[in-house]
């Protein structure tokens, strides 16, 4: 029988011509570099969590850019057509109406930052929750600390008796 995972045996429980049951457990290797790993991936997990949490409100702010930047498109747009209804009776000057058309390209191009902004959010947060591939990663990182944690401590696979014991703690 040899170990899962490599390392130092710590305890030995078992000698030769020992009759043992399945799953009990045989020597057991040390296990610190292990609940560090452990440690490590969990706040691995947080950390990814965090991320898409930061993500989620990136999204948000940038979701309420584009409602204002187009708030202010359409009011921008609104005086602009009020201008030019203005300079075709006489009644505004063409430097006001070169003014409202310049007002009109800036808060189009303002929402249209805006907009490549909230895709940039969308793109950058993926998909939310488990599905997401940074949590996923981080939770099987942490499932794969744990299973080489557990396997630290070697267990019989079934049924038997103990031979020619080269183990020492």
């Amino acid at each position: 029988i040899a170990p899962r995972v490599s390392g130092q045996v710590t305890e030995v429980l078992v000698q030769d011509n020992a009759i043992v049951n399945s799953g009990e457990p045989l020597f057991r290797l040390d296990s610190r570099p292990f609940e560090i790993a452990v440690r490590q991936a969990e706040a691995n997990l947080a950390q990814a969590t965090q991320s898409i949490d930061a993500s989620s409100a990136s999204l948000v702010a940038s979701q309420a850019q584009v409602a204002q930047a187009r708030a202010n498109l359409d009011n921008i747009r609104a005086a602009a057509e009020r201008t030019l209804a203005l300079v075709e009776r006489g009644i505004s000057s063409g430097a006001q109406r070169d003014a409202a058309e310049a007002d009109l390209r800036t808060a189009e191009a303002q929402f249209s930052t805006a907009e490549a902004n909230l895709r940039s959010a969308e793109a950058q947060l993926g998909e939310l929750g488990q599905d997401n591939p940074q949590i996923q990663a981080a939770q099987f990182a942490l499932e794969q600390a744990q299973y080489d944690l557990l396997s630290t401590t070697v267990v019989a696979p079934g049924l038997g008796v103990v031979t020619n014991v080269q183990l020492t703690s």
